[in-house]
């Protein structure tokens, strides 16, 4: 196990490097690692919830963020956050739903299902699939680049995550 989480840190690594360096400020480095420990946080808060309908939970628990997020939105991005509410262009649109409808409400509904389900060590390494999957859906969805290095990243973060689910299997031991 030690193998394969060492194998996918170093993917971690070798993208947070590529994507790292072309950051003109440490501020989106930061609001990464804010957002990480969020989502830790939420984890944590639907594992502590225990067997609860968890869809149900994700949508109630939804309606604390507008209010929030509109206020920072109005303080970070001053006079743009209306005009643009006012105006929503189609990409916009379809931003939202997909974050609100797929990321939200069933990524993570179903993501807090299977923490009520499961031991979060047990699925703790599928979180490695958030940033390559991340990135992937940038290059189809938005044609965004992606160099050579951040390739192999992905490449060593699945085959980190593969010897750590299968590599009991793969060697021959039983799992304990």
């Amino acid at each position: 196990m030690a193998i394969g989480a060492g194998v996918a840190l170093l993917g971690i690594v070798a993208i947070g490097a590529t994507r790292f360096g072309g950051a003109t400020s440490l501020g989106p480095f930061l609001m990464v690692i804010g957002a990480a420990v969020c989502w830790g946080a939420g984890n944590l808060i639907a594992k502590l919830a225990g067997r609860i309908d968890m869809f149900a939970f994700v949508i109630w628990s939804s309606l604390a963020a507008p209010i929030p997020l509109f206020a920072l939105s109005l303080i970070f991005e001053g006079g743009r956050t209306l005009p643009a509410l006012s105006h929503p262009s189609l990409v916009l649109a379809l931003c939202v739903a997909g974050l609100a409808y797929g990321g939200t409400i069933l990524g993570f509904g179903l993501w807090c299902r299977l923490l009520a389900l499961y031991s979060a060590a047990r699925l703790a390494p599928f979180a490695l699939l958030i940033p390559v999957a991340g990135m992937v859906a940038g290059r189809l969805v938005f044609d965004e680049p992606l160099g050579p290095f951040e390739l192999l990243g992905a490449i060593l973060v699945m085959a980190g995550l593969s010897f750590n689910v299968l590599g009991d299997r793969l060697t021959g031991r039983r799992a304990r």
